[in-house]
């Protein structure tokens, strides 16, 4: 599936060039931000001695996670559980599989009962790097391998490494909600995650500070994690198990955050609760769902500096595909805020009931579907659930892979794209994917509901 579109990622540091997708060498970025700026901060955190850890020290211990994996028999290309929420922790160890060669698995432990379970046997992992919260691996089946994320820690540096396969090879392995009951495991090659972290629009740079708010099971984690590091910004990580308004207020104060993606919702409930907690943020992109023009109007109206985005786009597509720039005019004049226009080395059209691409012309309607670097490479384990979503492009003269998305959208004379809802059953609830049939298909098998 080779990425459409060409981006030069990171071009003002390094003047590397990865919109190809090729050599997304992320951990080799990382240690080269540490060699360069070794005393810089990579994480803050209340549990940190001071209250953060410098680059050095963070690449050492990632380097030290990586080298055991590699002795405990982790090759390239293996995918490795993460079971340690959002922590310093899981932030440590999911670079460390990364710089093993790895893709991670990230399991939350505050799924719901027997969930991990499934999960961790959906992927098939034989080992799992966990935390030293309550419950971190109480859910793991038997014959999964436990390795204490502060035990790989603080084991020796090795001497080398593997070398980073390259960009389509996994980074990751995300779950979301399936129609049967099975959840999907979406698989994000390392080439998307590049592609996402080196979005020029983000402005992002070692003066930022990214808050770390999205459990690291769910796509927006990659921009917490790695358009943060990447960067050379320095990531705020909220150690709260469950975010609350006020928690998250106050760690925007605490931190002096400048940067942060979430949920539309949690943005609202924000803004409700305390709009002066948002004197630092300078760049704002709230997704998932619906972004309320009125809370928009209102944070602008009290911070009228802050870059407001609206961003769209599905785990298949790694975080974001679509954006757009809202105003304060925008947000007094819409009852809708845009989908807005593709992220750098993104495209968007819209595809007819028939499977042919829609002219984009003003007024025209049809299922959205997303081509470029920051794709997936399809659901793990599904290879019909892969064929049905990410299906040939059938544009006159182009090739590789599309997405279809499932959601509806309308072409605007600005070239943006309106949202206009599901071609299915899918639902959102608090950002998150939910497919009713897949509960349906769960509760079928419950005895005596029928």
């Amino acid at each position: 599936m080779a990425p459409s579109g060409r981006i030069p990622l990171f071009p003002i540091e390094t003047g590397e060039d990865w919109s190809d997708g090729a050599g997304a060498a992320l951990f080799g970025r990382l240690s080269r931000l540490a060699r360069t700026h070794p005393e810089a901060p990579a994480l803050l955190a209340g549990s940190l001695p001071g209250g953060g850890m410098r680059r050095a020290a963070f690449v050492a211990e990632a380097e030290a996670v990586a080298g055991t994996l590699v002795a405990a028999g982790v090759a390239p290309g293996d995918l490795v559980g993460v079971c340690a929420g959002r922590s310093v922790e899981a932030v440590v160890a999911m670079a460390g599989c990364v710089a093993a060669g790895a893709g991670y698995v990230p399991l939350d432990p505050q799924h719901a009962a027997g969930q991990v379970g499934t999960l961790a046997r959906d992927a098939g992992i034989g080992l799992c790097l966990v935390g030293g919260g309550p419950g971190a691996a109480a859910d793991l089946p038997a014959g999964i391998a436990r390795l204490p994320i502060a035990e790989a820690r603080r084991a020796r540096r090795p001497d080398t490494l593997p070398d980073e396969p390259g960009g389509e090879a996994p980074a990751c392995l995300l779950y979301t909600s399936g129609t049967t009951g099975r959840p999907k495991g979406v698989v994000i090659p390392r080439r998307a995650v590049a592609a996402h972290a080196g979005q020029r629009w983000f402005g992002l740079g070692p003066s930022d500070r990214v808050l770390h708010l999205t459990t690291p099971a769910a796509d927006g984690a990659l921009f917490d994690m790695w358009a943060g590091l990447l960067s050379g910004a320095a990531v705020a990580v909220l150690e709260e198990a469950v975010p609350t308004p006020a928690s998250v207020a106050a760690a925007m104060r605490r931190h002096r955050v400048t940067a942060i993606l979430w949920y539309a919702a949690l943005h609202h409930m924000v803004i409700d609760h305390d709009v002066d907690a948002f004197e630092s943020v300078r760049l704002n992109v709230a997704g998932g769902e619906r972004m309320s023009p009125g809370h928009a109007a209102r944070l602008l109206a009290r911070w009228p500096g802050i870059e407001l985005w609206n961003s769209y786009g599905p785990t298949e597509a790694t975080v974001g595909a679509l954006r757009q720039r809202v105003t304060a005019e925008m947000a007094a004049a819409a009852d809708e805020i845009p989908l807005g226009t593709p992220y750098e080395g993104y495209e968007a059209f819209l595809r007819a009931p028939d499977g042919t691409p829609l002219p984009a012309d003003a007024g025209a309607e049809g299922e959205i579907v997303l081509a470029g670097a920051g794709l997936a490479l399809g659901y793990h384990g599904q290879p019909a659930a892969t064929a049905a979503a990410f299906v040939p492009d059938p544009r006159p003269g182009r090739s590789g892979t599309v997405y279809r998305t499932g959601d509806r959208g309308r072409q605007r004379s600005d070239a943006a794209l309106d949202f206009l809802g599901r071609a299915d059953r899918q639902a959102k609830v608090g950002g998150r994917r939910v497919e009713l049939d897949g509960i349906e298909a769960a509760l079928a098998g419950v005895p005596g509901v029928a």
